[in-house]
C-alpha cells in the first residue's frame, strides 16, 4: 500500500488525460459555436437583410431599426413623443 506522501503517476496520468480531454471538449464546443454564429451572420447580412430591404424598403427598414432601439432601449410611448429613438438618425 503506497503511503499518503507519495502520488502515484499512473493515477496523476489519468486524470491529467482526463482534465486535457475535459479542457478539449471545451475548446471543440466554443470552436463549434463561433462557426454557428458565423454561419448566420454571413446568412443575415447576404440573405435576410437584403431580402427585408427589397420587401420592406429603406423607409419602413429603418422605422422598425427605431422601434427595436426603443424596445432594447426601454423607452415609453411617453418618451418616444418626447425624445424619439429616430432622433439620431440611422445607425452607421
Amino acid at each position: 500500500m503506497p503511503s499518503s506522501d507519495r502520488r502515484d503517476p499512473v493515477h496523476d496520468g489519468i486524470r491529467t488525460h482526463k482534465q486535457m480531454l475535459h479542457k478539449q471538449g471545451w475548446k471543440n464546443r466554443l470552436d463549434e459555436l463561433r462557426e454557428l454564429w458565423q454561419t448566420h451572420v454571413e446568412q443575415s447580412e447576404n440573405r435576410l437583410f437584403p431580402e427585408a430591404l427589397r420587401l420592406l424598403g429603406a423607409t419602413r427598414l429603418q422605422q422598425m431599426e427605431f422601434d427595436m432601439d426603443a424596445v432594447r432601449t426601454h423607452q415609453s410611448d411617453m418618451d418616444s413623443a418626447i425624445y424619439p429613438a429616430s432622433r439620431l438618425g440611422p445607425k452607421v
